[in-house]
């Protein structure tokens, strides 16, 4: 700034010169080869000081900003690393032998506010970045800023499946453009489409940005809509960003045997304790989209020698955990008996066996909500618990045809009414129900039930309470 200034006291070449080298030197020429303000290049500066940048779940931050000032070292990280960072550094930060290198030919990507760039220091450069440019023919260069937008095939993506994504900009030519995506989920990417593969239900933001060869940037942000008929939220590891917790002398215990996980490499164990006691996590970035119709679930075996007497499972919205279901005895005092609180849905389920315990979203009033938590409850003694999640309906669709029919037997047990019907094996078979006949929708029973034998049965554990259900049976492939 100040060789700025300068020139136009005294316009000497050699201002310019040394203004331009140094925006050289910032832009990537330098020894480590690395860009000292965000958005250029192709290794991205990520980790700056930025409060906003901080409390977005970007992993780039805003382009344009310069990376800092000069630092000696990262001291403040010693206490946590000890000396592992240096050894792994060349020239190490205690380099002072003869001919050792400048701070400025170091690079690290870390959080450092003793290098921070200030507001004073990025007007000054933003100052002479414009009286540069001011120099050539982009001052009469006519340009007013676009709103960049991002192509998203029409539909439901399905979750896990590739989505390939293009941007587009009225009036512009992107063709020679770099174009940089950003997307819940995945890494940011370089490229003139994107392959976004959705994690999870609901909407998921997605964003790009595209640098035009003489330095223009256009922007673009869009929501990308996902569903899958099952999503296992919690399985083998918890949702990403979740922050765990317990009660009662419980604690987030994995195991992979004794019992053997019913999904996946392993499963989460509560303590053997008396009266309440539980695990849980809040807070998830991965969260859950819940839709109409959905139904929660999740896979508990209960110890046959440590039997609960009440099994509880809650679910956090973010801003409140009102919304829970029991099976067994009403001792877990949360929330209040018979409402979306406190919901009761049957007797203890079989133990010594894997079970599916299911309560539809609409009980515990979480249709139409995003959960970020949940917690896994027992009164008295010891169960062990897998995948939890939802099973969407919406997401698939059953067209009921007469070729379709099949015919269901249907016993009354103490665990619930049991369907059996004659089945093709290899076949695919989903089971649905109405409790009553003028009921506008289907509710779907846990997930598609793949044919073994000639003859198939299945029990709905939900229907204990029922005094009547109607069924539908529908082979789906």
């Amino acid at each position: 700034f100040d060789m700025a200034v300068a020139y136009q006291l005294n316009p000497k070449q050699t201002y310019i010169d040394a203004m331009l080298a140094n925006m050289n030197y910032e832009g990537g020429c330098n020894p480590v080869n690395v860009a000292y303000i965000t958005g250029m290049g192709w290794k991205r500066q990520r980790d700056i000081v930025s409060q906003w940048h901080s409390v977005t779940p970007k992993s780039l931050p805003p382009s344009g900003i310069p990376e800092g000032n000069v630092t000696g070292s990262f001291t403040y990280l010693s206490g946590v690393y000890g000396g592992a960072l240096e050894s792994l550094c060349f020239p190490t930060d205690s380099t002072r032998s003869s001919g050792c290198y400048p701070f400025y030919d170091r690079w690290g990507d870390s959080w450092n506010v003793n290098a921070e760039m200030v507001v004073l220091n990025q007007a000054r450069g933003l100052g002479t970045l414009a009286f540069l440019a001011a120099q050539t023919t982009l001052k009469t260069q006519a340009w007013h800023a676009v709103a960049g937008q991002i192509n998203i095939p029409s539909g439901t993506a399905q979750v896990g499946v590739p989505v390939a994504l293009t941007m587009s900009a009225p009036g512009i030519d992107l063709s020679s453009a770099r174009i940089t995506w950003e997307a819940e989920g995945q890494e940011p990417t370089f490229g003139k489409t994107f392959n976004f593969i959705p994690q999870s239900n609901g909407s998921q933001a997605v964003q790009a940005e595209a640098q035009l060869p003489d330095g223009r940037r256009i922007f673009a942000i869009g929501t990308v809509g996902a569903s899958a008929a099952n999503v296992a939220w919690v399985d083998d590891s918890l949702p990403a960003g979740a922050a765990s917790g317990s009660y009662g002398g419980d604690s987030w215990t994995w195991v992979g045997s004794n019992p053997a996980a019913f999904s996946g490499s392993s499963a989460h164990q509560s303590a053997l304790a008396a009266g309440l006691h539980y695990h849980l996590f809040q807070n998830a970035s991965q969260t859950l989209s819940i839709g109409t119709g959905d139904v929660l679930y999740a896979y508990i075996y209960l110890d046959p020698a440590n039997l609960p007497s009440e099994v509880m499972l809650s679910w956090n919205t973010g801003s409140s955990w009102e919304h829970r279901a029991y099976w067994g005895a009403n001792l877990i005092s949360d929330g209040m008996d018979g409402t979306n609180s406190r919901r009761y849905v049957g007797p203890l389920p079989t133990a010594g066996q894997w079970v599916q315990l299911q309560v539809p979203a609409s009980q515990v009033g979480l249709e139409g909500t995003t959960v970020s938590g949940m917690s896994f409850s027992l009164y008295n003694g010891r169960a062990t618990w897998d995948a939890a999640g939802v099973t969407s309906v919406a997401s698939r669709p059953v067209s009921f045809q007469p070729t379709n029919s099949i015919h269901v037997s249907a016993l009354k047990t103490s665990s619930g009414f049991k369907l059996s019907w004659t089945s093709a094996v290899g076949s695919t078979y989903r089971v649905l129900y109405k409790n009553a006949l003028n009921d506008s929708t289907w509710t779907q029973i846990g997930n598609d039930i793949t044919a073994t034998s000639t003859t198939t049965s299945y029990t709905d554990t939900t229907s204990t309470q029922a005094n009547q259900r109607f069924y539908v049976v529908a082979r789906i492939n």
